[in-house]
């Protein structure tokens, strides 16, 4: 009589077949690492634009980045925010010459805003990788 072909896969897993398993485990877990590493690094070009900003809240879209440096060159303060919160003119304001460094951690697509007081004005540099 012939066992059928689902009684052969019962019993003990051979040493090479566990190692296969592992193996195919370890792959996985690596290639996800790797993205995540690869999230993390600049790719070694900066990019800079200049924004004017006002009391109407300004989107800035910056692409994919990983690292952004925005410089108020004056003469109002600017209020930076996301999307998450609005922004409050009683919170901590980029003033004329400061700098607000944002490292997200790696690699993105998240937009943030900038907003003057109403009737302020600002010009902002931005930097990012």
């Amino acid at each position: 009589m012939t066992m059928p072909a689902r009684d052969k896969l019962k019993g003990p897993v051979t040493p090479e077949v566990f190692m296969a398993i592992q193996m195919d485990e370890m792959v996985g877990r690596l290639a996800a690492i790797q993205e995540h590493l690869e999230k993390q690094v600049s790719h070694g070009f900066v990019v800079s634009r200049e924004v004017s900003v006002t009391d109407s809240p300004t989107e800035i879209n910056l692409g994919e980045w990983y690292k952004c440096t925005i410089y108020n060159d004056g003469a109002d303060d600017v209020y930076p925010y996301n999307v998450r919160q609005q922004a409050d003119t009683r919170d901590a304001a980029l003033k004329k010459g400061d700098s607000l460094p944002i490292e997200k951690g790696e690699r993105n697509r998240d937009r943030f805003y900038l907003v003057c007081k109403a009737g302020e004005t600002a010009t902002v540099r931005l930097f990012w990788n």
